[in-house]
């Protein structure tokens, strides 16, 4: 069954839990005519099911409820409910399922007339979409090999050391991922580039003191070593060092071209080449700015990944990016 692109992307370019809760609320509701709808989340820490987009204290669901919450936990499988009346709404309830494990569910209330066959098949659609997008979205989702706060570390590190400002890494990450659907890359090499753009200029980190022209040339190889030294995530060290390399040879630190690199590292070394020079231009109208980057940087990158950046522009998520340009 072929998977909903067009949702996948939307889901994957949110900025944080509460963009990517409000994004789904608004989906469901137009879909289904659902008057409400929660997505819950399983901590992998406490293995609770927590309320996205939750603000202050946490909501966390009773895995014994019930309804159709606790039943789709409980039977690992979707649960409707259309029984109506004065004091019960219509309620659903779909499991996010990832590898063989529930890592959160969706849960619909009150949708006119109940949930039919067609309303059942999009909250269905909707739950295997956001239990694959579940891995990029990282607001939520710890990555298995290091703390949440150690990975919001590095990030905000990073960020401040970074030209291009707060935001610089996850947007580097988005616009890589927003490619990588469009290439139609399998889950693990997905998840290969999602980590290595996480982490893409953490070396900047262990050359403070340096000249700022032996940061930008040494950065990526110590960006390298520190994932090599990670262990679980050493896959991703490959790029991490590749994302200057250019296509055709002009990037740095090893002057890789063609196929010396496989297509995921050209699709970051390309995502953050046009982050960096969207932000070198703020201030232009991005329509501008994408067409200059073309002209001018276009001949040095994948062509395969140009169409897949390509494809995403076109498809307006990576417009949510930059809406203060």
């Amino acid at each position: 069954m072929a998977l909903d692109e067009k949702l996948f992307e939307a889901i994957v370019l949110c900025r944080n839990a509460a963009q990517l809760s409000e994004f789904l609320s608004d989906y469901i509701r137009k879909n289904t005519g659902a008057a409400l709808s929660r997505i819950y989340l399983k901590d992998p820490a406490s293995g609770r099911y927590e309320l996205l987009g939750t603000q202050g204290g946490r909501e966390v669901l009773n895995a014994d409820d019930p309804g159709v919450a606790g039943r789709c936990i409980l039977t690992a499988g979707p649960a409707i409910d259309n029984e109506a009346g004065a004091e019960h709404a219509s309620q659903a309830a779909f499991p996010l399922v990832h590898q063989g494990r529930i890592t959160g569910l969706i849960a619909a209330f009150d949708s006119p007339g109940g949930f039919d066959g067609e309303k059942v098949a999009i909250l269905s659609e909707t739950a295997r979409v956001l239990s694959l997008a579940a891995d990029f979205f990282r607001d939520r989702i710890h990555l298995d090999c290091l703390a949440s706060q150690d990975r919001e570390l590095c990030i905000r590190a990073t960020d401040v050391l970074s030209p291009q400002g707060e935001g610089h890494v996850l947007r580097v990450a988005r616009i890589a991922a927003g490619m990588a659907v469009k290439l139609d890359f399998s889950s693990p090499a997905r998840e290969r580039l999602w980590t290595a753009a996480l982490y893409h200029d953490v070396g900047k980190i262990f050359l403070q003191g340096r000249q700022p022209w032996e940061i930008e040339r040494l950065h990526s190889g110590e960006g390298r070593a520190f994932i090599e030294a990670c262990g679980f995530f050493r896959e991703a060290a490959p790029l991490v060092e590749a994302h200057h390399e250019r296509c055709d040879g002009t990037g740095f630190p090893r002057g890789s071209s063609g196929e010396d690199l496989p297509l995921d590292a050209w699709v970051l070394s390309l995502a953050e080449a046009v982050e960096e020079f969207i932000r070198e231009k703020r201030g232009h109208a991005l329509s501008g700015i994408l067409q200059s980057f073309y002209e001018l940087h276009g001949e040095s990158h994948h062509p395969l990944a140009l169409e897949a950046l390509t494809a995403l522009i076109d498809s307006g998520n990576l417009m949510g990016l930059y809406e203060e340009l």
